[in-house]
């Protein structure tokens, strides 16, 4: 990751899926939205002096090897960050936990509904 100041940036995507990482970068593009991925949380964490802690923080729920996105939510919401969604293709489970704003589906929030039935399931 090069050295760039990311505080203009409106989003961070933190998800282990490249190919969910290029879907939501190509409509963040068509939507005017800047936005910064990450494959993990630890990669996100090194960069955070660079990232507003008012950006919205989108958290894959599965991230990979055992890896829980809700867990790992807090350690995001502990350094200040407030405004963290996770994005889950399977429905909420558990209790709703402070440290998460909101749940939404795998679907970039630009995505409109009309296109959704046009995709393919991922």
């Amino acid at each position: 990751m090069s050295s760039i100041l990311f505080e203009n940036i409106d989003a961070v995507l933190i998800d282990n899926n490249l190919d969910i990482q290029q879907w939501w970068r190509e409509y963040a593009l068509k939507h005017g939205v800047k936005l910064q991925c990450f494959e993990c949380v630890d990669k996100f964490l090194t960069e955070t002096s660079k990232i507003s802690i008012n950006t919205i923080i989108y958290l894959d729920s599965n991230l990979g090897n055992g890896i829980i996105g809700e867990i790992e939510a807090k350690k995001i919401f502990d350094l200040g960050y407030k405004n963290i969604i996770i994005t889950s293709a399977a429905p909420a489970f558990g209790s709703p936990q402070p440290w998460i704003r909101n749940y939404i589906s795998k679907y970039p929030p630009w995505y409109s509904d009309a296109a959704k039935s046009k995709v393919p399931r991922l």
